[in-house]
């Protein structure tokens, strides 16, 4: 057989072998960097302080890693196919550089991520269009690099506007807040247990009068019989310098993290299967209430009442002497408790709104009303913010409504997936998180808390996590809301609010 076959048929395979490993190690850098690069963005987004909005900042990573991985895959293969067809090497590199930005315009179609910010398909469709105009010109004009290479390059561009318009006109982030101190309690990384739930994570730090309190899991303290243990610990910060004044260490079951809730006379409550009140200095209180069924785990936001669970219904406690009021409530799962009632999204509607899916109601001595009704079905828990606003949050939206059931305001939410992250007691400032996990395990990508105005809904601050935990980070407001603390047994940050 002629040689020149042979060379042929072997550059051929050489490009069906170049085409097949890289795109296994294309396979295998997309799912190493699908973590990695988003992360790397990120961080240098906040070095430089480039202040973009999370769904656009989040939509140009998960672009710069797909594209790193078709260009992994792509680049060895035409070129190998260049090779065979004997191409110059200039204009393998051309074709290359083509068939990515077409793999990229077809993930930009496809992708959910950059619809999140300006619609992505004219721009993916006129990208393509002028790859194949590109193309085409380079065939009928004598410069054909000059007119494949342009085309390239304005395709490229297209697909990359919409994060751009989007961030271009999206609303001016909110500015961060001033970190006053940092601390560190437990100078190794702490379990997971700390910081498992959005729930627990806005219960593990109180403000108390002058002093900030803090319970948290310190690590193994054995087992006792079949039953594993855990060292807890709980402090009291001075909320100037950050230093610890008081402290105290006891042992309870694993996974059974104690939690801290500050009433409005100047007392913290901890729940560890009782309620126990003690004072800023961790002294003991009076108050002491231990439950013969059901759980108490919700505070009012003005700090005077809690809900006990006592399946069936719940039973409101004055927070001063953990003692029952008023008249016994019918329902039994509450998201959020007042002084006069609780609020869930537990009870439904359907026989009056079939075909609606979030329902907002309020239990208080008078019965249950529904207070709030929509399509959404992507709606959160509701949450008082004061005894007469409840606020809900889902689809992109935040909404104030009144016990009354008028929708008092709304406006859109800083990015799509915030969650309740406390509110302060005077009512007029709450916090949402807004957090994003990939991997398996769950890995953070960022953590950031954005404080907003209840009486306006305008964002007026925003807390940036830099030292990321291992879920959640915790979260807490001054009475008044002028502080905000958030952060882990390993940093945790007290910041001051405009």
């Amino acid at each position: 057989m002629n040689p020149q076959i042979w060379k042929a048929v072997g550059r051929w395979l050489l490009a069906v072998v170049a085409c097949m490993v890289s795109l296994v190690v294309a396979f295998i850098a997309l799912m190493v960097t699908v973590i990695l690069i988003p992360q790397i963005c990120i961080r240098w987004g906040d070095a430089i302080r480039l202040r973009m909005p999370l769904g656009v900042e989040m939509a140009l990573a998960d672009l710069v890693t797909f594209s790193v991985g078709i260009a992994i895959w792509t680049i060895p293969t035409v070129f190998t196919i260049g090779f065979a067809l004997r191409m110059p090497v200039a204009s393998r590199w051309r074709w290359a550089f083509t068939v990515w930005v077409l793999f990229l315009a077809a993930y930009a179609w496809l992708t959910s991520h950059l619809a999140n910010t300006v619609a992505p398909h004219p721009f993916a469709i006129g990208s393509a269009a002028v790859l194949v105009a590109g193309v085409a010109l380079s065939f009928l004009h004598r410069r054909r690099s000059r007119w494949h290479s342009l085309g390239n390059i304005v395709a490229l561009a297209l697909l990359t506007m919409p994060c751009w318009l989007a961030f271009a006109f999206s609303p001016p982030e909110p500015p961060t807040a001033r970190q006053v101190w940092s601390a560190t309690l437990q100078e190794t990384a702490g379990p997971d247990m700390n910081t498992q739930s959005e729930f627990g994570a806005r219960r593990q730090a109180v403000f108390v009068g002058d002093r900030l309190l803090v319970v948290f899991d310190a690590g193994s303290a054995g087992y006792e019989g079949n039953q594993p243990m855990s060292k807890y610990h709980l402090l009291s910060l001075d909320i100037k310098m950050g230093l610890i004044k008081n402290s105290k260490e006891f042992t309870g079951h694993w996974g059974a993290i104690p939690t801290l809730y500050a009433t409005d006379d100047g007392h913290a409550i901890m729940a560890d299967g009782s309620l126990n009140s003690f004072n800023a200095d961790l002294t003991p209180a009076p108050a002491h209430f231990t439950a013969d069924r059901g759980r108490v785990n919700q505070m009012s936001p003005d700090g005077t009442t809690m809900a006990w669970e006592t399946f069936p219904g719940t039973t409101l406690l004055d927070s001063h002497t953990l003692e029952s009021i008023g008249k016994h409530l019918e329902e039994s799962v509450p998201t959020s408790v007042s002084p006069e009632g609780v609020v869930t999204n537990n009870a439904y509607w359907y026989g009056q709104y079939p075909k609606e899916h979030t329902f907002v109601t309020l239990t208080d001595e008078h019965g249950q009303r529904l207070i709030y009704h929509s399509a959404d079905d992507c709606g959160g828990p509701p949450e008082f913010l004061t005894r007469e606003k409840v606020l809900t949050i889902g689809c992109s939206k935040i909404r104030v409504v009144s016990i009354q059931g008028r929708i008092l305001r709304e406006t859109p939410s800083y990015d799509a997936s915030g969650t309740f992250a406390g509110v302060s007691q005077n009512g007029k400032r709450f916090a949402l998180q807004y957090v994003s996990e990939r991997g398996d395990p769950q890995v953070l990508l960022y953590d950031r808390f954005v404080i907003y105005d209840t009486e306006s809904l305008m964002p007026v601050s925003m807390v940036r996590i830099s030292d990321l935990p291992e879920r959640i980070s915790w979260s807490a407001f001054s009475a008044d809301g002028h502080f905000f603390v958030a952060g882990k047994p390993a940093k945790l940050g007290l910041y001051e609010l405009p």
